[in-house]
């Protein structure tokens, strides 16, 4: 059988300050998905072939591509954004050159609505609201391939980005069915406990989250990464079940 072809992808980790520490959101993607069903994980999917062609954004071509080394970077940023908005309502943009506000969100939850159902482009929304995205708050910082073996394989960048001030997250109720605010060692110990399931890349993200006292810290010490390592998991076997290990640790 064919190894199937590695389609590119957007992962984001949408962080807040608590009382207990930085807190990700989390999303359950609905049990009948194809891939990776009934797992929490954070905001993200598959770039799209029109997001090459959005230019609204405030990064340039030759900045994301030098920044995310390779030849299609602005459209990984774009479907970042889109991305986080669709899974969660949350729009990193400005609108009429103006930061958005609680004013606008009533429009904004509409505008989802229609984009999810495919009534409307993300390029079109974006004209007709005069929106100018906001990829430059999004900080690079892992870079994730999924093994051979799946019928589904993802070359995904991984995106940081603290929470817009006066949005609402809310999943979406059709790929996603729940959603949380919680500290990464929480999740894992949730995930330990076998209440949250998870898949590798997102467990390893976690561990790294866990070891920031803040937000602002997780920002700071993302953006100034400049190596970004390609890692892709093999499967073994181990006690009796299939399992991903990064090739230096196997």
């Amino acid at each position: 059988m064919a190894t199937p072809e590695l389609r590119h992808a957007a992962t984001v980790v949408v962080a807040r300050e608590s009382a207990q520490g930085p807190e990700v959101l989390m999303l359950r993607r609905h049990v009948r998905l194809d891939f990776v069903g009934d797992a929490y994980v954070f905001p993200g999917g598959a770039v799209d072939e029109a997001d090459a062609d959005i230019d609204a954004i405030d990064i340039s071509a030759e900045e994301a591509d030098a920044r995310l080394a390779t030849t299609r970077g602005r459209a990984f940023y774009v479907a970042a954004v889109r991305e986080i908005f669709e899974e969660s309502g949350l729009l990193l943009a400005t609108q009429g050159g103006k930061a958005l506000t609680a004013a606008d969100l009533p429009a904004l939850a509409d505008d989802r609505e229609k984009l999810n159902a495919r009534e409307v482009a993300f390029r079109d929304l974006i004209a007709a609201r005069d929106l100018h995205l906001l990829a430059k708050d999004l900080a690079f910082f892992a870079h994730w391939v999924t093994p051979v073996g799946p019928p589904r394989r993802y070359d995904t960048r991984f995106f940081m980005v603290e929470a817009p001030a006066e949005q609402i997250a809310s999943h979406d109720g059709e790929e996603t069915v729940s959603s949380l605010w919680v500290t990464p060692a929480q999740a894992l110990e949730r995930h330990y406990r076998g209440e949250l399931e998870m898949i590798f890349p997102t467990i390893r993200t976690l561990e790294e989250l866990a070891t920031f006292t803040s937000v602002a810290q997780m920002r700071e010490v993302f953006a100034a990464r400049r190596e970004v390592p390609r890692r892709e998991p093999v499967l073994v076997e181990r006690d009796g079940e299939i399992v991903p290990v990064l090739p230096d640790e196997n």
